[in-house]
């Protein structure tokens, strides 16, 4: 009788074992990222591999097998698809999306771009070695990128491609991204967010954030001045905040969105100048020679080629 009672007790353990390794497996039979597996948590599969839809799920299938993919790995939606905007958590392309870091890497020094997959971010250290300027840390959506500077100055950043001719210049575009702001840049400072300029005076663009928590847009006027559109709303210090900046040449005008709620400058230039021989790239936290006194934490970096509307800020705000 002992050994009936044991056989048996051995049967059921065998038994729910099987059961868990099933229910690891999904509902279809295979791990995650492998062949009839479900897709990765940000809509990515093994190498060979596309996420596709299929029956509503995100399924990893050969990329022949006639699915519609959503992954990284998919085609850009058709330029008509733009008045059917989406936002969505993941990497699945959006219309005229460039380029977007999860930044959930969590460690190292290159952010992803899991669009496009060839513009690649890369931190760079124009004020010296790597230090603890920055650091990988949990942000809004995951991991983001937080960069400090306590000596004042730019000891890190990150480089992104420029994408030109794509946006700038002549070329309308978007900026979206979360902030945090633990600490807000000094008296007469101001501290640099993200854009392509060494002097706003003479070629490119940037975002800045002044002591007084506010954002402001800064392009080359023409003239040898400077064109400007700043926000009354402020990024707080202390919690997230989503932000977004568009500019749209064939208005001239630019907006700054603050948690959706966008303000419009309609006297900047229809155009100006990106200034490619200058050897700077886009880049998040600082310029080659800017300070940088703020403590900021940055996520959901998204870079689109027209100016989204008001709609659509607020669909890719609520997508995070």
């Amino acid at each position: 009788m002992r050994v009936l009672t044991a056989a048996v007790v051995l049967l059921l353990a065998n038994a729910c074992s099987l059961l868990v390794s099933l229910d690891d497996l999904g509902d279809g039979g295979a791990a995650p990222g492998t062949l009839g597996g479900p897709c990765y948590a940000n809509s990515t599969c093994n190498a060979s591999l596309v996420c596709a839809l299929e029956d509503g799920t995100g399924v990893c299938a050969l990329a022949d097998a006639g699915l519609d993919a959503i992954g990284p790995d998919a085609q850009t939606p058709p330029a008509d698809a733009a008045s059917e905007f989406f936002a969505v958590v993941g990497c699945t392309p959006q219309p005229d999306l460039v380029a977007y870091y999860t930044l959930d890497e969590t460690s190292g020094t290159v952010a992803h771009d899991c669009v496009s997959k060839t513009n690649d971010g890369t931190m760079v250290f124009p004020g010296g070695p790597a230090d603890a300027s920055f650091a990988w840390v949990d942000a809004r959506a995951n991991s983001g990128l937080r960069f400090t500077a306590p000596s004042g100055s730019c000891v890190a950043s990150l480089s992104f491609p420029t994408f030109a001719p794509t946006i700038g210049g002549s070329q309308p575009f978007t900026v979206a991204m979360w902030l945090l702001v633990a600490t807000a840049p000094k008296i007469g400072e101001i501290d640099y967010i993200v854009g392509k300029s060494n002097n706003p005076y003479q070629a490119g663009w940037r975002v800045s954030l002044s002591p007084q928590l506010t954002l402001t847009l800064a392009v080359p006027a023409g003239d040898g001045g400077v064109a400007t559109a700043t926000s009354s709303a402020i990024v707080s210090t202390g919690m997230y905040h989503h932000v977004a900046v568009t500019y749209d040449p064939s208005q001239t005008s630019a907006t700054i969105f603050v948690d959706g709620k966008g303000e419009t400058t309609s006297q900047m230039p229809a155009s100006f100048a990106l200034d490619e021989t200058d050897g700077d790239t886009q880049r998040l936290a600082c310029s080659s020679d800017d300070q940088h006194q703020s403590t900021v934490t940055y996520d959901e970096v998204r870079f689109y080629d027209r100016a989204l509307s008001a709609v659509e800020v607020d669909a890719v705000m609520n997508a995070n």
